[in-house]
């Protein structure tokens, strides 16, 4: 009776994440996805496929009522990651989240352009007018102090203004970070195991490095152009679009470390917020990363370099 009490429970508390986490998911989908994904891998793994669906679409029901341009979003998002919960234990992990990344980035951006379109704007223009209220607030700030220059405060706000796709591929790419670690801790607490890699193994592709090289470039050549046209801007856009994927390659080697130094429990949790969550540490982990492409201290295989690692290992046996 106890076994069953506590089934029971377990299940209006996965399924209650599952529609807290789709209910968040337009506001902070960072947050609400991985809700919904932990609930997901913790139900599936318990053979309550059907409760798992039924509470994802109460939770998408609710976030409709509360406000209907947010099913743009959070139906695909929420499908997405319930179809990743599923496919993850046939197909690589690298595909799905790269193809959750992309859904989520794209649907977002739909989400606000809906909700713009609704009151009568347009979202780009929106987007302009959000960057050019904060630059003014900014060229208030640095009046009052006598260090203003209309003209750089202005070249600020086009810039800012022109940055919004990058802002939504970072949001797809932090956004399927955590959920895919919710996965892997959902998975770790229901005794299955998932075909995705512990943080401190945690290797993206090597070609990651072509999007900051390609984005100095640009930027290089639209300040040769002519300063901050289109060119500078992709540059820009594309430089964004590197940290994050630079910065989740720094962590896993942090985690590496931590591993080596036996940092366990609330001591590790804390490291990772520290690294993610102090503006000081994050340019630092991502350069990190970026380097760690190269140096791979953690003899992770990798193409063109299998053979000489494993005749490392042998060498150290």
């Amino acid at each position: 009776m106890n076994a069953r009490v506590s089934d029971i429970r377990d299940a209006s508390l996965l399924s209650a994440a599952c529609v807290v986490g789709a209910v968040v998911t337009p506001v902070m989908s960072f947050v609400g996805l991985p809700l919904v994904a932990a609930g997901a891998v913790a139900l599936t793994s318990r053979g309550r496929w059907a409760l798992a669906a039924i509470a994802a679409v109460v939770g998408v029901a609710v976030a409709a009522l509360i406000q209907a341009s947010t099913l743009v979003f959070v139906l695909p998002a929420v499908a997405g990651v319930l179809a990743a919960a599923v496919l993850i234990r046939r197909v690589s992990y690298q595909v799905v989240a790269v193809v959750l990344a992309f859904l989520i980035s794209i649907t977002a951006f739909g989400m606000d352009a809906v909700t713009a379109l609704m009151a009568g704007k347009n979202v780009v223009a929106e987007f302009a007018l959000q960057a050019s209220a904060f630059m003014d607030q900014l060229n208030a700030t640095l009046q009052a102090s006598g260090s203003a220059n209309s003209a750089e405060i202005e070249t600020l706000a086009k810039v800012a203004a022109s940055l919004w796709p990058s802002g939504y591929v970072q949001l797809g790419i932090l956004t399927v970070f955590f959920v895919m670690t919710a996965m892997a801790w959902a998975a770790r607490r229901s005794g299955v195991r998932l075909p995705i890699p512990p943080m401190s193994s945690i290797d993206l592709n090597v070609n990651v490095v072509w999007l900051p090289i390609a984005a100095l470039l640009a930027l290089a050549a639209g300040l040769a152009i002519g300063g901050t046209g289109p060119v500078f801007l992709v540059g820009l856009n594309l430089l964004l679009i590197a940290r994050p994927l630079l910065l989740i390659q720094g962590v896993a080697v942090c985690a590496w470390m931590f591993d080596r130094v036996g940092l366990r429990g609330v001591g590790r949790s804390v490291g990772y917020v520290m690294l993610v969550g102090i503006d000081t540490f994050v340019p630092i982990v991502s350069l990190l990363g970026l380097a760690d492409f190269w140096a791979n201290p953690r003899k992770l295989p990798r193409d063109g370099v299998k053979a000489s690692i494993a005749e490392a290992r042998e060498n150290e046996n």
